[in-house]
């Protein structure tokens, strides 16, 4: 059927030409034999057809970064086959034509269509930070009191945990478990919450005996799958090398209390609960370990270059404001995510760490 394309399925396409097809392309020239099918190459020229009704303005090239894909596409260096490079090239100048020009079009991180757009970063007088997260309109942080994957994709990656809130993802930057009171929808993973798992679509939750296991039996018993996101700052091999990654749909397969010696000289109980991931309904985990990619990772330096500048104090922000949610990020030890600070377990070592 031939018609524009919706914003949604601009940026779906984006997604798939800039973070699963084009890396492939860029690495392997072999690949493009397996990845052209005729169905595929059909389903190409579809878009081709319908992006070429699309009528486009600043803001919606901006907010799908169709016309980073395009660009990917018309790169003659970019492994894509020469008649789709042509295409590309006369929809970027239809939208040039659309929109008057596309040069400036990124705009700020903090502006509207920006990947920080309403997350402002506050501080208190004794120096904690946090966030105040103006919610998208009609939005709650209920929003993210669903099971499943919710329309997010393996890969998807944000700036920060407040970032991820306000897409919906996650309900919290102060619990790292997403739950309403009875089960778990999500958790995000960092410090020294992951432990590797028995085999490569296992996983090993550390956490506090308490309430964590309060939140996560109950998705236990229920056989409810659970969102995995990991962050920069998690002590694993699968962390992102910046930021914040939605990894996938993960169950809780079993689950065991630990006496772990704590560097104090006391001891906590501490829930070890098995997750394994779901392999069958969704892409491998090898998906989102391309991420951050090279665009996302420009992003993160150009964030923490800025991102001093544009800190407030609490006291100059309306935290009353509808619409909003003020929540306070763990201290300057990673580990205080996970309540196991101090606790004497074996620290695995990344594979690499970030320059």
């Amino acid at each position: 059927m031939q018609r524009p394309l919706t914003p949604d399925e601009l940026l779906s396409w984006s997604k798939s030409i800039l973070e699963e097809w084009s890396p492939v392309l860029e690495v392997d020239d072999e690949s493009s034999h397996k990845l052209f099918t005729k169905s595929f190459c059909d389903e190409l020229r579809f878009f081709f057809i319908n992006v070429e009704l699309t009528s486009f303005s600043r803001a919606l090239v901006r907010d799908t970064r169709i016309h980073l894909a395009l660009e990917k596409i018309a790169d003659l260096g970019g492994g894509w086959p020469e008649p789709f490079v042509d295409r590309a090239g006369q929809v970027l100048d239809k939208i040039k034509q659309d929109t008057g020009g596309i040069d400036g079009l990124a705009g700020g991180l903090w502006d509207e269509g920006g990947s920080m757009e309403g997350c402002q970063e506050v501080m208190r007088e004794d120096g904690r930070r946090g966030y105040l997260i103006e919610l998208k309109v009609g939005q709650t942080v209920r929003k993210a009191f669903e099971t499943g994957d919710m329309g997010f994709r393996v890969g998807d990656w944000w700036l920060s945990t407040a970032a991820a809130l306000r897409a919906g993802i996650i309900s919290s930057i102060e619990d790292f478990i997403t739950t309403d009171g009875l089960i778990a929808y999500a958790v995000v993973m960092s410090g020294d919450l992951e432990r590797p798992g028995a085999t490569a679509n296992e996983t090993v939750l550390y956490a506090t005996e308490g309430a964590s296991r309060q939140k996560l039996m109950r998705s236990y018993t229920e056989h409810k799958a659970v969102r995995i996101l990991r962050t920069h700052t998690l002590r694993s091999p699968l962390a992102p090398t910046a930021g914040v990654r939605y990894d996938g749909l993960y169950m809780i397969r079993k689950w065991s209390v630990k006496l772990i010696e704590l560097a104090d000289g006391g001891t906590q109980n501490v829930l070890a609960a098995t997750l394994e991931r779901i392999a069958d309904v969704q892409p491998e985990l090898a998906q989102a370990l391309r991420h951050p990619v090279p665009e996302e990772l420009a992003e993160w330096v150009k964030f923490w270059d800025e991102k001093e500048n544009m800190v407030k104090s609490i006291a100059d922000v309306d935290t009353k404001r509808a619409g909003t949610v003020l929540g306070w990020l763990p201290g300057e030890d990673p580990r205080r995510d996970s309540g196991i600070a101090g606790m004497t377990l074996p620290i695995p070592r990344r594979a690499s760490q970030p320059s």
